[in-house]
C-alpha cells in the first residue's frame, strides 16, 4: 500500500477531472465543486482537490468544502474510480484522506455525508470510528422527482489521534 499518495491538483488533471465528473455514476450521487452548476474558476476548484494516486495513476480525488476558520471544520469528500471501490485501498484512502486533512487544515472536526443506500462506504466509517450523526432525510435529488437520503458523519481530530494510535500501534 506505500504506493498509495496524494498530491495537488494541477491544470494537467482537468481531464481527468472532467472525465470522471462525466460519469453516470458521479452525476447520479455526487453534487460537488465539478458540478456543472459551480460558477468557480478552475483554479480555485483545483485548489480544493487533491488528486489520490496508486501505482503512478490517478484513481481518484478529494475534495475539500466548507472550510471554516471561524469553527475549524471541513465538509471532506473521497471519490474512487469504479474499478478501486471494492478493494482494500478504500479504507486506506478514507484514513489517510482524514490524516492529511487533520494535518493541512488545523481543524478541529471532519464531516463527511454519504448517500443512506451506501452500505458499503457507511459500514467502512463506521468501522473507522467514524460517528453517525445525522441522517438528513431526503436531502440530495436524485433525479427529477426522487431525493435520497443522506448519513452526516464526524470525527473529531482527538478520537481521530486514539484511533489512529490504536491502529498504529496494536
Amino acid at each position: 500500500m506505500n504506493n498509495l499518495f496524494f498530491r495537488e491538483a494541477q491544470k494537467e488533471d482537468i481531464s481527468f477531472l472532467h472525465e470522471y465528473a462525466q460519469n453516470a455514476d458521479y452525476k447520479k450521487y455526487v453534487k460537488g465543486i465539478l458540478s456543472p452548476n459551480n460558477s468557480k474558476k478552475i483554479e480555485d476548484i483545483l485548489n480544493q482537490i487533491k488528486i489520490i494516486e496508486f501505482r503512478n495513476r490517478s484513481i481518484g480525488f478529494l475534495e475539500l468544502d466548507g472550510f471554516n476558520d471561524r469553527n475549524l471544520f471541513i465538509n471532506l469528500n473521497i471519490y474512487v474510480v469504479p474499478e478501486f471501490r471494492n478493494s482494500i485501498i478504500v479504507g486506506k484512502v478514507l484514513f489517510t484522506s482524514l490524516k492529511l486533512t487533520f494535518e493541512l487544515y488545523k481543524v478541529h472536526k471532519i464531516s463527511i455525508l454519504v448517500y443512506a443506500d451506501n452500505i458499503k462506504m457507511n459500514t467502512i466509517l463506521k468501522k473507522r470510528g467514524i460517528v453517525l450523526e445525522a441522517t438528513l432525510r431526503k436531502r440530495i435529488a436524485d433525479g427529477r422527482d426522487s431525493y435520497k437520503d443522506v448519513n452526516v458523519y464526524g470525527i473529531l481530530e482527538t478520537e481521530f489521534r486514539k484511533f489512529y494510535l490504536r491502529q498504529k500501534y496494536s
